[in-house]
């Protein structure tokens, strides 16, 4: 999002934090593909410290908005490093065109993040993971992400550090092979 209107309140996200993992375990918010997190040089699963963050909401999410969802943002602690691996379509091909690469994308892989519940994925290799301070996180109802919700009752779709890309934008995510 470029432009943002946030909220003077900060959120205690814990509770629908642990609503996600109790619904779909830890492993839920583990990055297969795309952005991540690491502490001290390793990937790491964010779920204890997306915990304790003080998250602002971004009320102005026209083009962005995923049904009744409330769209949230925070600082990475400074013992995390955050990294977006995630570009536009737009992107990729500019990235590609000027380095001579192939356009090696591979669409919506079974057990890599393939499983995106509002947009199919599509993961590349060539994609450079950028440094970021910030993570995102966006709280809806888990049984249907259209209808109303009490935030202490709410979901996570996903937390990713980096930006939210539009819904009407074609997202590549890095692909990481060891």
């Amino acid at each position: 999002m470029n432009t943002e209107t946030i909220s003077n309140e900060v959120f205690d996200l814990s509770a629908p934090i642990m609503n996600t993992v109790n619904a779909y375990g830890r492993g839920y918010f583990g990055r297969p593909a795309g952005s991540f997190i690491q502490k001290d040089g390793v990937d790491i699963n964010p779920v204890d410290m997306l915990m304790t963050l003080a998250w602002t909401e971004v009320l102005d999410t026209a083009g962005y908005s995923f049904g009744t969802c409330r769209y949230f943002k925070a600082q990475i602690p400074n013992e995390f490093k955050g990294y977006k691996g995630a570009v536009s379509l737009e992107e990729y091909a500019v990235i590609r065109h000027d380095k001579g690469l192939p356009f090696d994308l591979i669409f919506n892989p079974k057990g890599l993040g393939g499983d995106a519940k509002h947009q199919h994925e599509i993961l590349s290799t060539h994609i450079q993971p950028v440094s970021t301070d910030e993570v995102w996180i966006i709280i809806g109802n888990a049984d249907d992400p259209s209808k109303p919700f009490e935030l202490k009752d709410g979901s996570a779709f996903t937390a990713h550090p980096g930006e939210v890309y539009s819904r009407e934008t074609t997202v590549i995510k890095l692909l990481r092979v060891d």
